[in-house]
């Protein structure tokens, strides 16, 4: 019996023992019980958004502190980053290429652009160029249906150290994966790159968001950031 349904119940069962005033009188309470828990929970999610925004922004104010990105090359960046899924992880296109490379193209084909600004960014943030990172975004630009697997990956911090830890995958899309979560390193929310080996070919630096977490923080969900639909 789910909550709604257990209120029906207990204004019921009131309306049999009690007076309609007394009935009225709860019926108003159980309302201003449920008001305040939405009004709970809308102000929950603000707080978080507010708390993700700020880490994102953190994070932007590093990396273009961390690359000396001018103010005509941070303008750049905040256009490309209107097409990403988030627009608030701007940060992400300068320390993932794939990330990078995908705004830059649909950028390019509703907008002009200054070569010279693009060249400076990328050189910079040591971000490859398109022909450089094809390879590694194979896999995302495939209709590759969610199938279960068991294969080994490597998972990285975006933007972080080189060095990975390794983890089991259990599926896997051209939209995201499902891997274990090493030494429960990650979290709802964090970015990171994924690296292995599948059907003979090897995959590296995928970047990708951790949308979920289950089994007690010992799995992650995770949705690539590359796409090209």
């Amino acid at each position: 019996m789910n909550f709604l349904e257990k209120i029906w119940k207990a204004i019921i069962q009131r309306s049999l023992s009690s007076g309609p005033v007394e009935v009225w009188v709860f019926l108003v309470l159980i309302l201003l019980f449920i008001a305040f828990l939405v009004i709970s929970n809308k102000r929950r999610k603000i707080r978080e958004r507010e708390i993700l925004h700020k880490a994102y922004e953190t994070k932007w104010n590093r990396y273009i502190e961390k690359f000396d990105i001018t103010p005509e090359e941070a303008e750049l960046l905040t256009k490309l980053a209107g097409y990403l899924g988030t627009p608030e992880k701007r940060y992400s296109l300068l320390v993932d290429s794939h990330v990078f490379n995908a705004c830059l193209r649909k950028y390019l084909q509703h907008e002009g652009g200054r070569d010279d600004l693009v060249r400076s960014v990328m050189y910079k943030a040591g971000l490859k160029p398109i022909s450089e990172e094809v390879r590694a975004v194979a896999l995302t630009r495939r209709k590759l249906p969610r199938r279960r697997v068991d294969i080994e990956a490597t998972l990285a911090p975006l933007g972080g150290a080189k060095e990975g830890l390794t983890a089991g995958m259990h599926d896997l899309s051209s939209h995201g994966a499902c891997t274990d979560n090493p030494e429960k390193r990650f979290s709802e929310g964090d970015d990171l790159t994924v690296s292995f080996s599948f059907q003979g070919r090897r995959y590296r630096n995928i970047g990708a968001e951790v949308i979920r977490v289950s089994r007690k923080g010992e799995r992650l969900h995770l949705k690539f950031h590359h796409r090209d639909s």
